[in-house]
């Protein structure tokens, strides 16, 4: 349906992509990308956070990026908050501390400036970090900007945690709307959460209150890309 879309005035350029064995998938990723506007390819660590299978794992993230780049293409991973709340001891890692850093950061050293960043904030913040001073210390490696808010004190394993309508909890959705804004970062507004479960009415609802506080529109897509011509500033 890419033809369909285009007309529509949508563009595919990024999209997510789990699979065990990623440069099996190489010529996949090759026919989405002549027939949409694909730039960037995301998906995720493994669920073993260890040096050992971080380390494996971004052997494997290279070559699979190394095969995409000629199509102009960039390979970047999503964070979650246990990946941020995870810390990796600082031994024989340059100009970090002895806390260590989280192991989103840890897999991205290894990967050598091959693979990049989609850093969902909203995990960020969960994970028990500013989500602002993680942008801009990884300033180099960001490539995309998820949104998505928590109340105040969410914390990343609470089984019950649910994330509330962006620019309505605890994230400084100005402050990172507006960093990534100024660097031109392309940035993804959450719509993957609704209250009320399958109730349409209920969805409705809360649809109506989510895209409003960043879009100022109730009428957008369920993803709402987010730019200085489609975000207005929330008041």
């Amino acid at each position: 349906h890419a033809d369909e879309i285009r007309r529509m005035g949508l563009f595919i350029k990024s999209f997510h992509f789990l699979a065990d064995d990623l440069t099996a998938h190489v010529e996949l990723v090759k026919a989405i990308k002549e027939k949409t506007d694909l730039m960037q390819v995301v998906t995720k660590l493994p669920q073993d956070l260890s040096q050992e299978s971080l380390e494996a794992a971004a052997i494997r993230c290279m070559a699979f990026a190394d095969a995409i780049r000629p199509f102009g293409i960039n390979l970047l991973i999503h964070n979650e908050g246990r990946e941020i709340a995870a810390k990796i001891g600082a031994a024989g890692v340059d100009g970090e501390d002895a806390s260590g850093v989280s192991a989103y950061e840890y897999f991205l050293d290894r990967c050598l400036g091959k693979v990049f960043m989609q850093v969902d904030i909203g995990w960020v913040m969960a994970g028990g970090e500013d989500p602002l001073a993680f942008l801009k210390r990884n300033a180099y490696r960001v490539k995309s900007v998820h949104h998505k808010d928590y109340a105040a004190g969410a914390k990343w394993d609470d089984m019950g945690l649910a994330d509330v309508p962006v620019g309505t909890g605890a994230l400084a959705v100005e402050k990172c709307f507006h960093y990534a804004v100024a660097r031109d970062i392309p940035q993804i507004l959450d719509q993957e959460h609704f209250a009320g479960g399958n109730d349409p009415a209920a969805v409705a609802a809360d649809r109506a209150v989510r895209l409003p506080s960043m879009t100022g529109s109730a009428t957008g897509p369920t993803m709402t890309a987010l730019s200085n011509s489609t975000c207005t500033k929330r008041n």
